[in-house]
């Protein structure tokens, strides 16, 4: 059976202090991003996982959500993408997109947040997320 963890917007000020501005950042706002984050994880890595490591991935997903959220809404939709040439009289930038090999991939290497938690799911995933055969997706 799955367990959860606690989590709230208190500690993940304290875990994360770029966050810690209420004006900008405000208990609410957070409270809907650390919803989100705990959907997009699925119960069914509670086996693979230790809930230190859990509660760090939730933060690490609440973070690149609220950071993600803040620069869509600073009207900046591409985020991840990397200048690689600009211009100053004729004002060209060149852009790249990185390289993924998902959505996923895409979507996490968008913040250094979610580099981060991409970071520790790789490591975790060495040992392997498979049971009875099957991997395992810890996202649902």
């Amino acid at each position: 059976m799955a367990t959860t963890v606690s989590v709230n917007v208190s500690e993940f000020r304290q875990k994360f202090p770029a966050f810690a501005d209420t004006t900008k950042y405000s208990d609410e706002t957070l409270q809907a991003d650390l919803d989100t984050a705990q959907l997009y994880i699925s119960p069914k890595i509670n086996r693979f996982v230790t809930q230190a490591q859990l509660k760090q991935m939730i933060y690490l997903l609440t973070a690149h959500l609220a950071e993600t959220n803040t620069q869509l809404a600073k009207g900046n939709s591409n985020a991840g993408a990397i200048a690689t040439s600009a211009h100053i009289d004729g004002v060209s930038v060149t852009v790249a997109i990185p390289e993924s090999k998902s959505a996923l991939d895409y979507f996490l290497n968008s913040t250094g947040y979610g580099r981060q938690l991409l970071a520790l799911l790789t490591l975790l995933s060495k040992v392997g997320f498979y049971v009875g055969g099957q991997k395992e997706n810890v996202f649902r």
